[in-house]
């Protein structure tokens, strides 16, 4: 069972996944502060994580916690493409 299973709610997952994906989010902006520079860049992030994805989905025994981390990687750089690319660049026109 892996650490995010148990400690999971019973009920309301969705609040607990969001508070993950924010978790995500801040230690992606940590580890790479600056934002991303324009959809080619965007594409070739989640490409990786979308490998790493496919990577441990086709291992013959899955880890659940490396597929929920990965997950949570992809879920993490879709919310920054986001930010990055449609908010803050509509912010500092």
């Amino acid at each position: 069972m892996s650490r995010l299973t148990k400690i999971a709610p019973k009920k309301n997952r969705t609040d607990f996944l969001l508070e993950c994906a924010k978790a995500a989010l801040a230690e992606a902006r940590a580890k790479h502060p600056a934002p991303l520079a324009d959809y080619s860049h965007l594409m070739g992030v989640l490409d990786e994580e979308v490998f790493e994805v496919r990577m441990e989905a086709h291992r013959k025994r899955v880890r659940v916690e490396a597929m929920q981390s990965e997950l949570l990687q992809v879920i993490a750089v879709c919310l920054r493409g986001l930010d990055d690319l449609t908010l803050m660049k509509k912010d500092s026109r």
